[in-house]
């Protein structure tokens, strides 16, 4: 492990032109929850220097268990997971105007290591804890001196103790503070502030600042546009965050623009955005951006359902939420449960109506609430819905134009003669997903976790299986594959063909009865149907896909799909509100629900699901 390490450090070293003397100015290393004691200099430069590293290759894995340098960015604790992937997987270098690696270290949690080399740094961040925001301030000279301090301790905070102070406030909300420090930088310290500052602090304005702050936010942010106009993609979070808390948040639509140039952007980007149409009425921009969000893969974020429940109440009128709830049905949103507790908080407490609500649960299986004792609808789909819907996938999804983007003309035909032979099939398996579940964590190897399932399927259930992989699947554990081919059809696609569509492909061609197992929602696919076959797609989705399953040592686990419509749905009497509390487990037949109920005099309409969802699965 420490050979690693000293590896990993010299190519990093050899690539930055960096003395690795700098790069061990420390006492320790700590990785998870092993220290590992780091040699003198002398002992490095004698085993690495003079060594040709730069062409020694190192698996991710190794990369991250490498010693952090000043180069390392992490900004996880200021915006979710799935954002820091997306900027992640940028590979352009950034713009020299924008926020810097070097400018941005770990958050307060990890406690950054320019921070740990420097007892000044440490003090200011002790503060941070301590104080309340309003009750800490710095004048001109204490910033002088903090600043003064902090170099002459740790030689590398000379490029990036401002950000590094404005990344610490913004953490603890301390926008007064972060006016002092713009202040300081603008007219008494040595140089102006960086736009990496800049932009933190137009971020942290707009989450916690007062009453002014919509003028800090647009004056700031007119000295960033005369320092650049082109922002990478994290600058780009960073103004967003800010500016759409003004009127002039429309500028937001560009900068988002520009992210989508270097980047794919998430829910940081696009909630922010979402909450400002929302709250300046521009509500055809607001679903607008949810589809498109949703087209992602992400769900928004809680301040877009703080943001409808403001205007539900200015307006008296539940349509928005309403509205919202038919997304929350067709894109597969969990709510968490603080947002249904918004939801409650609204409808029994805000709400000019009278509601009662009860926390409970849906049998599954029979459809029934246990609160009310209310029997929810079947997911149906006629005949003839089914049919149109094989037709148009077909057409538009795995032949369309764009079929050299999924597939090769040579590869679909032989997969259609493939499913023509053998099809219809009971259920089709999607190989690649099932055997990523767990990546190993439930102690069995890819390989395994695909032959349980399919063991599962074929030999408990007695059922016809198809199973789609890649061709680089050929060369798994031959013991496990034989197996697998024994007890179902197989098809491999090409590697760098898409398989998701021969997927539904076989599956809808197999008839209305055929199940699918993938973790896959399939968002992309559902995109490219035609107007009004989104509705049709979501229900018979809902239906027949398997989403819940796990194999472990001790057997397998499958959470078949309801036949019932869980919700959100609603009847005359009220709603159906379904969120995840972490009990509907694999081996449950129960959702846990908000059992929402009119209490007036007045029924609540009863939703018409067919009509209400297809018509807004059209609206952009």
């Amino acid at each position: 492990m420490s050979l690693l390490i000293f590896r990993h450090v010299a190519h990093r070293a050899l690539r930055m032109r960096t003395p690795p003397s700098l790069l061990f100015n420390r006492k320790q290393h700590v990785s998870g929850s092993v220290e590992t004691k780091l040699p003198p200099e002398e002992t490095f430069q004698k085993r690495f220097v003079g060594r040709d590293m730069s062409k020694r290759r190192f698996t991710k894995a190794q990369v991250h268990r490498g010693v952090p340098t000043p180069q390392t960015v992490n900004i996880k604790n200021i915006f979710s997971e799935e954002d820091v992937a997306s900027c992640a997987s940028d590979d352009s270098p950034a713009s020299d105007e924008g926020i810097q690696e070097e400018d941005l270290e770990e958050g307060p949690a990890a406690v950054p290591h320019l921070v740990a080399r420097s007892a000044a740094m440490s003090a200011f961040q002790s503060k941070l804890r301590q104080y309340e925001a309003d009750s800490f301030e710095y004048s001109a000279e204490d910033w002088k001196q903090f600043q003064l301090e902090a170099c002459a301790e740790n030689p590398h905070l000379h490029k990036s103790w401002e950000t590094l102070c404005m990344q610490l406030m913004y953490h603890s909300g301390y926008a007064k503070l972060a006016a002092s420090l713009v202040s300081y930088l603008s007219t008494a310290a040595d140089s102006p502030p960086k736009i990496s500052t800049l932009c933190l602090y137009i971020a942290l304005q707009g989450e916690y600042g007062g009453e002014d702050k919509e003028e800090i936010i647009l004056e700031t942010f007119q000295k960033v546009q005369e320092m650049s106009d082109v922002f990478d993609a994290i600058t780009a979070k960073y103004l967003i965050s800010g500016l759409a808390t003004t009127s002039q948040w429309q500028k937001t639509l560009d900068i988002l623009e520009m992210a989508k140039l270097t980047a794919s952007p998430g829910t940081a980007y696009f909630s922010p955005i979402i909450a400002a149409a929302i709250r300046e009425g521009d509500l055809e921009m607001a679903f607008q951006l949810l589809d498109e969000l949703a087209s992602k893969g992400f769900e928004p974020q809680d301040k877009v359902l703080r943001h409808i429940i403001h205007e539900c109440e200015k307006a008296g009128s539940h349509d928005l939420m309403e509205r919202f709830l038919a997304c929350v049905w067709r894109y597969n949103w969990p709510l968490s449960p603080t947002k249904a507790k918004q939801v409650e908080l609204y409808y029994t407490k805000l709400s000019q109506e009278k509601w009662s609500c009860k926390w409970a649960t849906v049998n599954t299986v029979r459809g029934t609430c246990h609160a009310c004792r209310q029997n929810l609808d079947r997911i149906e789909l006629a005949s003839s819905d089914f049919e149109a819907l094989q037709r148009e996938f077909l057409e538009r999804t795995l032949v369309g134009s764009n079929v050299y983007l999924k597939t090769n003309p040579a590869e679909l035909e032989k997969f259609q003669d493939f499913v023509m032979e053998h099809a219809p099939f009971d259920v089709v398996l999607d190989a690649l997903n099932i055997a990523m579940r767990g990546s190993g964590k439930f102690g069995l190897r890819r390989s395994t976790q695909l032959r349980e399932i399919v063991h599962y399927f074929a030999r408990e259930r007695h059922m016809k299986v198809l199973v789609i992989g890649r061709a680089h699947m050929k060369r798994w554990p031959s013991a496990d594959m034989a197996y697998i081919r024994r007890n179902a059809k197989v098809f491999f696609t090409e590697n760098i063909s898409s398989d998701d569509p021969f997927l539904l492909y076989a599956t809808l061609y197999s008839g209305r009865d055929c199940l699918f197992v993938s973790g896959d929602f399939m968002r992309d696919h559902k995109y490219n149907l035609g107007p009004g076959f989104k509705d049709i797609f979501e229900r018979w989705q809902k239906s027949r896909q398997i989403v819940n399953f796990v194999a472990q040592a001790d057997g397998v686990s499958v959470s078949m799909p309801s036949q019932y419509d869980c919700g959100p749905v609603k009847d005359e009497k009220g709603w159906h509100i379904p969120y995840d509390d972490g009990t509907s487990g694999l081996r449950s037949s129960s959702q846990s629900v908000l059992c929402l109920r009119y209490k007036g005099e007045r029924a609540a309409p009863r939703q018409q699901r067919k009509q209400t969802d297809s018509d807004q699965s059209g609206r952009k």
